[in-house]
This record gives C-alpha cells, sequence and structure tokens, in this order.
C-alpha cells in the first residue's frame, strides 16, 4: 500500500535518499493509519477494523521495496535527470517557486 511513497520521499526531498530515514517514515505513516483505524472503531463502538502489527510489517516492506525501485531509477537514468524533480530547499521553505523555475513566477 504504502510503495508509492518509498519511491516518491527520495525523489521529492533529498533527505529520504538514506534507507532509514524512508523507513522511519513509512512506519509512521502505517502507524498512524492503524491508530485512526482503532479511534475509529471506538467512536463507532464496534470493532470497524482491528490493529495488525501484520499491516505494520507489510506497509513497511512496501516503502523499502518502493525506495529500491527509486535506487534502480536513479542508477539508470542518473541523479541529474532526477533532480529536475526534486523540491528545492527554498520552495519548501518559502511556499513558492525561485528563480530555477521561472517558468512558473512569469
Amino acid at each position: 500500500m504504502l510503495l508509492p511513497l518509498g519511491f516518491l520521499l527520495p525523489l521529492l526531498f533529498d533527505r529520504f535518499e538514506r534507507p532509514g530515514a524512508v523507513v522511519v517514515a513509512g512506519l509512521s505513516v502505517s502507524l498512524g493509519i492503524e491508530l485512526v483505524q482503532v479511534l475509529t472503531s471506538s467512536v463507532l463502538g464496534f470493532t470497524y477494523k482491528v490493529f495488525d502489527v501484520d499491516d505494520l510489517i507489510l506497509n513497511t516492506i512496501g516503502v523499502v521495496v518502493g525506495w529500491v525501485l527509486w535506487r534502480i531509477v536513479v542508477l539508470a537514468l542518473g541523479p541529474t535527470v532526477l533532480n529536475s524533480f526534486r523540491l528545492s530547499r527554498t520552495y519548501r521553505r518559502r511556499g513558492h517557486r525561485t528563480a530555477d523555475s521561472a517558468t512558473f513566477e512569469s
């Protein structure tokens, strides 16, 4: 379920190039999904979904597989091609595009 997350995080953000960072992010998202299911069950008053450790493990494995696929694409295409997809640091800080993407500021 979270395989695209493992591919897109390192594609868009350079801090997720390390596999450990992607695993922590994927585990956090998966845990969040499981906790929302538990809270939904408690609010509804009946068992809607059950907290399942297997989901945590399989979703985290999916994130790792996504990261491995991203790494294969980087090795095949080269890092310079993929840098065009990456959001710049200034874009993330200020919330808008910078001079390196002048087509968006005209």
